[in-house]
């Protein structure tokens, strides 16, 4: 009996220490969390979707990508017919052509993109997420607006080897921001919403502007002919060069009115001294509190 006695106090004894072990501490620390802290912080979809439709610079982006992607989309779509039917190409040439414009253009200015922006972005110390989305929504808009002057011009003027030429050049500095719409993606959201994003966008510039690009082509081909649709299906790329240079102001001080951010654009103000001003306010804040 007192050996048995012996026995059960070892054994309460065990599961004693066993309880005030700190693996139980924390074990019970964390099955008492809230579900949602469990799962590594992440929000509702709905909430984040909410989110993104609040950020400017992101929503101002996804409009210019739906731009973007719906001129050259009518482009890739009707280039080689075009070509056909206003410069008397053969098929086989015409669409050899436009398969030479995607292609060289991709190889080569895809790199060329990723080590410009990684050359801008190595300029200024310290490298913040904050500053590489504001160095993409440059690129950004540069791309946007020079693929514009070069694009409609070599419409308007008729002329096989222009058209081309011109094409070759639009479709490269588009291309050439393949790896930067991806960055602008990843340093204007939150890290845990940059799935989100990507995948927001990819569904918007898809629906609304490579899909319906050649249905809406094809209607104007037919109502006015090839050379004023394809004079029309560049046009929103003057829209998606207002969005770029909006997406470049916000990002230059995301958060703060839309004024601020024009003046820090503008480099009468900057944005270390707006945080810096933010700190002093509420370190004042808190001590009227603490008065009070």
């Amino acid at each position: 009996n007192d050996r048995a006695g012996s026995l059960e106090n070892g054994a309460d004894d065990e599961e004693n220490r066993r309880q005030s072990s700190p693996a139980a501490d924390s074990s019970r620390r964390h099955s008492s969390r809230p579900r949602e802290q469990i799962q590594d912080g992440r929000k509702p979809v709905v909430q984040e979707l909410k989110n993104l439709a609040g950020n400017s610079v992101y929503v101002l982006f996804v409009i210019g990508m739906i731009m973007s992607f719906f001129s050259f989309g009518a482009f890739g779509g009707f280039a080689n017919v075009y070509l056909q039917d206003e410069y008397g190409m053969s098929t086989n040439s015409a669409s050899l052509t436009v398969s030479i414009i995607n292609l060289g253009s991709g190889f080569i200015s895809t790199p060329a993109g990723a080590l410009l922006y990684d050359w801008m972005v190595k300029k200024k110390q310290p490298i913040t997420r904050q500053y590489r989305a504001e160095v993409a929504c440059r690129l950004l808009y540069y791309s946007y607006v020079s693929s514009m002057l070069v694009a409609l011009p070599c419409t308007i003027i008729r002329g096989q080897w222009v058209f081309i030429i011109g094409m070759g050049f639009a479709v490269s500095l588009v291309n050439s921001t393949a790896a930067i719409n991806t960055l602008v993606c990843i340093n204007c959201v939150p890290e845990h919403a940059v799935d989100m994003a990507m995948a927001v966008n990819v569904a918007f510039f898809s629906c609304f502007g490579t899909v319906p690009a050649p249905t809406v082509f094809g209607a104007l081909s037919d109502a006015y002919g090839l050379y004023t649709a394809m004079i029309i299906s560049f046009c929103p790329l003057i829209v998606a060069s207002f969005t770029g240079v909006f997406t470049w102001i916000c990002s230059t001080a995301p958060g703060y009115p839309f004024k601020v951010q024009f003046k820090v654009w503008m480099g009468r103000e900057t944005l270390e001294n707006l945080k810096a001003r933010d700190i002093i306010a509420g370190d004042e804040k808190e001590k009227l509190l603490d008065n009070n």
